[in-house]
């Protein structure tokens, strides 16, 4: 899910006589921006092809949120200088950018299969090189740029300097039907939470569109399969979920208590999206969304805290409180299951290192080059019902 990037704008012309005052016009087309600068590759390997890639500042892209690019600029590798030697520049330029304030990151396409318009190839893959206009060189904060009024904003550097060393999080549903009517019933059988479990399995991808590594070929230069890392609270122990730590519990509401005694901040994150294939119908820019939680035994009793490590399945809980993002940006918090859509959910996994997967994605439609590789698993939806 992502929500609507674009805005129109509309800029008044200023009158060359001070005595003056043009006539307006609602529905010229707005004064565009541009953004330049120097893409620079902060270390001395081979350059390749590089995409500059344009968020709004509002709507970050993966993990800070899911914003997709606004816009984007290809900078071939041949436009760098340096001579293959120590640090290199190429330049680029973002055109036809409205006013408001943005984040500017690149990724250096190490294997030629990244496209931000496709699901399956909009992320980098393991050895591409990742990057952004920074504020900070030592905690590398990325740093919003703002532009206004048609002007051209120059010298934005975009630095290049760390390697993707872990493959993208590509996954397949073991399970992927959930069931929430129990909730409804006056007794809760905290047994049977169980109705709102889910899996998923670490896979390869053997696709015409791209290939990823499984969980079973990770090497010494590139991890695989699902990296999860605890976040640790003050003392040592697995920090409250992000945002189900702090909800304001209703009085007898046994399900939302566990929630919150249960309910961990880990990577990757799993954001179910309803797809609008169901009982509610999508306004156009309205969604829903669930955060599932990983499964709190292995959260508070086997996984380690605070150190990343490599799984090849996820067990989780869909939490049938959903943020519903309403046509006008604004957010209510659903925690009535009878408020829920039932119906088709799209499931998006993604990492601490901001790589993720969707599913459903385009490689469910394309010829596959490995008779291993299910494609049609890549199609499958998570169900949700009452």
């Amino acid at each position: 899910m992502t929500t609507p990037l674009s805005r129109v704008l509309s800029v008044a012309l200023l009158g060359v006589a001070c005595d003056y005052t043009p006539p307006l016009d609602p529905g010229a087309p707005a004064v565009l921006n541009g953004i330049a600068g120097t893409v620079v590759l902060g270390a001395d390997v081979p350059t390749d092809d590089v995409l500059v890639l344009l968020y709004d500042a509002a709507d970050p892209p993966p993990p800070a949120g899911l914003g997709r690019p606004f816009t984007f600029a290809t900078v071939p590798a041949s436009a760098f200088t340096g001579d293959g030697v120590g640090m290199q520049g190429a330049p680029f330029t973002l055109t036809e950018v409205p006013d408001g304030t943005w984040l500017v990151t690149a990724v250096m396409d190490v294997d030629d299969d990244f496209f931000p318009l496709l699901d399956s190839n909009a992320g980098p893959t393991c050895g591409d090189w990742r990057g952004a206009h920074l504020a900070d060189l030592a905690t590398l904060d990325v740093a919003p740029v703002t532009v206004a009024g048609g002007e051209r904003l120059e010298g934005v550097s975009v630095l290049l300097a760390e390697e993707y060393t872990t493959e993208r999080p590509a996954f397949e549903f073991s399970d992927n039907s959930v069931e929430m009517g129990f909730l409804l019933e006056p007794e809760l059988e905290l047994s049977r939470l169980s109705e709102l479990a889910f899996s998923l399995e670490s896979v390869a991808i053997d696709s015409d569109l791209l290939r990823l590594a499984g969980p079973d070929e990770a090497t010494a230069d590139c991890l695989t399969g699902f990296l999860v890392l605890v976040e640790p609270d003050a003392e040592g122990a697995p920090a409250p979920h992000w945002e189900y730590g702090a909800l304001e519990v209703p009085e007898g509401n046994t399900a939302a208590q566990f929630l919150q005694n249960n309910a961990y901040a880990v990577w990757p994150r799993v954001l179910a999206v309803y797809t609008g294939e169901g009982d509610v119908a999508l306004a156009p820019g309205e969604a829903y969304v669930s955060e599932a939680i990983h499964d709190p035994a292995k959260v508070a009793g086997e996984w380690p805290v605070g150190a990343p490590f490599p799984v090849s399945s996820l067990d989780l809980t869909f939490v049938p409180g959903v943020q519903h993002i309403l046509p006008d940006g604004s957010v209510e918090l659903l925690l009535d299951p009878r408020e829920v859509p039932q119906g088709e959910w799209a499931v998006t996994v993604v990492s601490v290192t901001g790589q993720s997967w969707t599913v459903p994605n385009e490689t469910a439609v394309f010829p596959v080059t490995s008779d291993d590789f299910d494609s049609g698993a890549q199609g499958a939806r998570l169900t949700v019902g009452l």
